[in-house]
């Protein structure tokens, strides 16, 4: 019993497996762990590969209003001192 609880947990498949042990026992048979696990044993899906591509630190700061207002400034300030 308690193993036919934690292959429902296990599979997210409680309302399924739970048909199937109504069918099982309304036809008067007693369920079998093996038969049901291999029918309802979850089966392995690869991940996808995701690339996350980071900003760079640097873009963050135009998100403050403060300091991009200062930032602004600098660049300026920094632009007039060019050659």
């Amino acid at each position: 019993m308690v193993e036919l609880l934690a292959l429902a947990h296990e599979c997210g498949c409680e309302a399924d497996l739970a048909a199937a042990l109504a069918e099982q026992l309304d036809g008067g048979g007693v369920p079998e762990l093996a038969p049901l696990r291999a029918r309802f044993a979850a089966t392995a899906v690869p991940l996808p590969v995701v690339t996350v591509n980071l900003p760079s630190m640097a873009s963050y700061d135009a998100l403050l209003p403060a300091h991009a207002a200062l930032a602004a400034a600098t660049a300026s300030a920094t632009a007039g001192d060019a050659p």
